[in-house]
C-alpha cells in the first residue's frame, strides 16, 4: 500500500467508525500515528496528531514517544524537545524510553550537553536509570572521547547496582583503545571478570587487536588463549593484526600460519597485512619469499601499493638482482605510482653496486625531467658508485655543494673513500692523499670510519709516520679508539716491512690487551701473529 493510500484508508477507516457510532480512543490515534512513523511520513503524523486534540482526546505516553522518535528521526530536535514540555504539561508522565529517545537524538548529534540534560531531567522526574539509558550515555561519552565522564557513569553503575553488561564494558574498552591508553584497557577488562561478565567475542577481539598494535605479544596470547577457551573464532581483523604483529616481530612462521589459515578460510589480507610480511622477509634479505607474498597480491586482484614496491626494489637491490629492480620500477610506472627520491636512491644504489653506471646517468636525467630534487642521501649514493672513478665522485661532491646541500659525515667518508681507491702514480697517489687530508680537516664531524680511511691512506702510502701520529690521536679520544679495523691496518703496515715486526707484535698484544678478538682477522695473518708471540715466549 502507497503512503498517500495508507493515508486515505485511515481516513475512511474513521468516517466509517463516526457512521457507525464507534468512539475513536486515543489509542487509535497512536496506532494511526505509530504507522506514519514507521513509514517516516511526518506531515501525515502530525495531521493525525492535531486532528485528535481537536477532537478533545489526549494523546497518551504511547503517542508522544512515537512523535518524539518520529521528530528525532527527522532531525527535528526542537519538536522532539517541545513534545516532552507539552507531555509534562499536559501531566503525561514520560517513561524512560522517552528520555532515552532523546538521550540517544542528542547523542547522534555529539550534543553531550542537551544529553547530560536529558539524563538528570529522566532522575528528576523519578526515572531510575535502567542498564540502557546508562549504555547510551555511556557510548555518547565513549565515542565523544571523554574518558573520564565516561568511566564516572560506570562507576554510577556499579554503585546503583544497575549492570554493567558486556555492552558497557565493550564500549568502555573500545573507546579506551582507540585513545590508546593500553593499560587502562588492560584494567576494564580486568574490572569486567571482577563484575562477574564474561567477555564475549567483540570484548576478546577488542584487546586481542590492541594487543597487536601495541606489539605486545605476551598480552596477545593471554587474550588469544582466551578467546580460544570460551569458543570464540578468531575473526577477520584478529588474523589481520596477528599476522601483522607475528611478521613485525620476525616470528615469520607463525605469520605464515596464521596467514595460511586466512586464506584457507577466504579471509582477505588488508594491505597493511600483506606489507608487514613483505617488509619482515625484505628485512630478512630473502627476496624469494618476499616476492611470493607480493605475487599473492597480484593473484588477488589487488594492485600493490607503492610502499610495497619501494620494499621489493629495495629488498631485491639488497640480493642484487637488477633485473627484479626493473621489473618493479615498471609496475609501479605501469600504476602511475610516483617514483620519489628514496626508490631513486635505491636504484642508484642498485646499479653502482651491479657497475652498470650508465644506467645511472639514465636514472638522473630521468630525476631531472621529473623534477625529483637529489638529496644528500642521493649524492653519497652517487660518490658510493662512483668510488673507482674518483674524478665523477668529485664533481658529484662538488655539485651538491653548489646547490646548497651540506655534505655529512657519511658524504666526507664516500670522498675520503675515493681517494683511497684512486690509482695511479705514486706522486699523483700522493696528491690524492694530501687532498684527503684536506677533506679530513674540513670535515665537523669525525667518526672512525673517517679515521680508519686516512689511517689506511698513509699505510698504504707507506707513510709510516703520518699512520703512526694519526693512530695515537685515535687512543686519546675515547669515542674514537681504535677497533679491530684500526688496529690490522697498523699491523699490516708494519708488517711489509721486516724491521717493523717487533712494532706489527707490540701493536698486536695491545690489541688482545684492549679485549679486541683476533678472529676476524685473515687466517694466514692470525697464524704469523700467534707465531710470532709464541716464538718470543719460547
Amino acid at each position: 500500500m502507497s503512503d498517500l493510500g495508507l493515508a486515505d484508508k485511515i481516513r475512511e477507516t474513521l468516517e466509517r467508525a463516526k457512521a457507525l457510532n464507534i468512539q475513536t480512543t486515543p489509542y487509535h490515534y497512536s496506532a494511526f500515528i505509530n504507522a506514519f512513523k514507521k513509514h517516516k511520513k511526518r506531515s501525515e503524523a502530525e495531521f493525525f496528531f492535531d486532528k485528535m486534540q481537536k477532537e478533545g482526546l489526549v494523546p497518551e505516553r504511547f503517542t508522544y514517544n512515537v512523535m518524539i522518535a518520529l521528530y528525532a528521526q527527522a532531525n527535528q530536535d526542537e519538536k522532539a524537545a517541545a513534545m516532552l514540555e507539552e507531555m509534562q504539561q499536559k501531566n503525561v508522565e514520560p517513561d524512560e524510553f522517552t528520555f532515552v529517545t532523546l538521550l540517544n537524538m542528542y547523542a547522534s548529534r555529539s550534543d553531550l550537553a542537551s544529553a547530560e540534560d536529558i539524563f538528570q531531567k529522566m532522575k528528576d522526574a523519578g526515572i531510575r536509570p535502567t542498564i540502557v539509558s546508562f549504555n547510551s550515555l555511556l557510548s555518547m561519552f565513549a565515542k565523544a572521547g571523554e574518558i573520564q565522564k565516561a568511566n564516572k557513569i560506570y562507576d554510577q553503575m556499579i554503585v546503583l547496582g544497575v549492570g554493567p553488561d558486556n555492552i558497557t564494558h565493550n564500549t568502555l574498552l573500545t573507546m579506551l583503545s582507540k585513545a590508546k591508553e593500553v593499560n587502562a584497557a588492560h584494567v576494564a577488562f580486568r574490572n569486567m571478570l571482577d563484575t562477574g561478565v564474561t567477555p564475549d567475542a567483540v570484548g576478546f577481539s577488542i584487546m586481542v587487536n590492541m594487543s597487536a598494535r601495541d606489539h605486545d605479544i605476551d598480552r596477545v596470547e593471554y587474550y588469544w588463549k582466551g578467546m580460544s577457551e570460551a569458543g570464540w573464532p578468531l575473526n577477520h581483523t584478529n588474523y589481520n593484526s596477528l599476522v601483522t604483529l607475528f611478521a613485525k616481530k620476525g616470528n615469520l612462521d607463525k605469520a605464515e600460519s596464521l596467514y595460511a589459515e586466512m586464506k584457507a578460510k577466504k579471509m582477505e589480507p588488508t594491505e597493511s597485512t600483506f606489507l608487514a610480511l613483505i617488509g619482515a622477509y625484505a628485512k630478512r634479505r630473502d627476496a624469494k619469499s618476499a616476492n611470493r607474498i607480493y605475487q599473492d597480491i597480484i593473484d588477488r586482484g589487488m594492485v600493490p601499493n607503492s610502499l610495497m614496491h619501494v620494499t621489493m626494489i629495495d629488498v631485491s637491490s639488497k640480493a642484487k638482482d637488477p633485473k627484479m629492480v626493473n621489473y618493479y620500477i615498471a609496475a609501479m610506472k605501469k600504476n602511475q605510482q610516483p617514483i620519489n627520491d628514496v626508490t631513486y636512491n635505491i636504484l642508484i644504489n642498485t646499479y653502482g653496486k651491479a657497475g652498470q653506471l650508465e644506467k645511472i646517468d639514465k636514472i638522473l636525467q630521468e630525476m631531472r625531467t621529473e623534477g625529483v630534487k637529489p638529496t644528500v642521501f642521493t649524492y653519497n649514493t652517487l660518490i658510493k658508485a662512483y668510488e673507482k672513478k674518483t674524478e665523477r665522485a668529485l664533481s658529484f661532491f662538488e655539485d651538491m655543494k653548489e646547490k646548497g646541500l651540506r655534505p655529512d659525515t657519511t658524504t666526507y667518508n664516500q670522498i675520503l673513500n675515493a681517494y683511497r681507491k684512486a690509482t695511479g702514480s705514486q706522486e699523483e697517489r700522493l696528491k690524492n692523499m694530501e687532498k684527503a687530508e684536506e677533506i679530513f680537516k674540513e670535515m665537523g664531524t669525525k667518526d672512525l670510519v673517517s679515521y680508519n680511511t686516512l689511517l689506511n691512506i698513509y699505510a698504504t702510502l707507506g707513510l709510516t709516520e703520518k699512520a703512526e701520529s694519526l693512530f695515537e690521536e685515535m687512543k686519546k679520544q675515547k669515542s674514537l679508539s681504535p677497533d679491530i679495523v684500526s688496529y690490522c691496518v697498523v699491523i699490516v703496515m708494519y708488517m711489509k716491512k721486516r724491521s717493523q715486526s717487533a712494532n706489527a707484535k707490540r701493536v698486536y698484544l695491545e690489541m688482545l690487551s684492549k679485549g679486541i678478538s683476533d678472529s676476524t682477522l685473515d687466517p694466514s695473518l692470525q697464524q704469523r701473529l700467534r707465531r710470532m708471540t709464541e716464538s718470543k715466549k719460547e
